[in-house]
């Protein structure tokens, strides 16, 4: 009787197919892991833009104006005064427009896959004061990030004026 070394063919096919099964579940657990990544960095800077220009408004003693527009192609912005007036998140921060939100603290969303609902500080004129940095109108907002997959981050900003990623 002959003793074959080695593995059969069919022995092999089998070895690839559960290589291919485990490939196929990696994959799509490793793109849902950066998508929800992406929308939390997302929360992450725009909590920090906040935090960061309420900072500076108060080292500068001077009024901090939020603005954000909701939706898909969404944009917000912080504007520190002088002059006492609310920014445009929609203009562009490099440009010579007098409503035009700083640079600094200015995101304006060019990935489609990621919504945003800024809650109350969508269409309104949202200021932190440059005594104590609260918000005025003194209120807690809620601002949610949503991916295409239906994966959502939120960000609370508080009435002491701090954003803070929620959870």
């Amino acid at each position: 009787m002959h003793k074959t070394l080695g593995f059969t063919l069919v022995e092999l096919m089998v070895v690839v197919a559960i290589l291919g099964i485990l490939l196929a579940v990696g994959l799509s657990s490793y793109q849902e892991r950066l998508r929800k990544e992406s929308l939390n960095n997302i929360a992450d800077t725009f909590a920090q833009a906040i935090n960061n220009a309420r900072s500076a408004g108060l080292a500068k003693s001077s009024d901090v104006f939020l603005s954000a527009k909701d939706g898909s192609s969404w944009c917000y912005g912080a504007h520190i005064a002088p002059p006492a007036a609310a920014c445009d998140c929609t203009k562009d921060p490099s440009g010579a427009d007098a409503d035009k939100c700083d640079a600094a603290f200015t995101l304006q969303n060019n990935n489609t896959e990621i919504s945003a609902s800024f809650g109350d500080l969508a269409g309104n004129d949202i200021q932190i004061d440059s005594v104590r940095g609260l918000l005025n109108p003194s209120s807690v907002i809620s601002v949610t990030f949503t991916n295409s997959a239906g994966d959502t981050a939120q960000v609370r900003i508080g009435s002491t004026g701090e954003a803070r990623r929620i959870q």
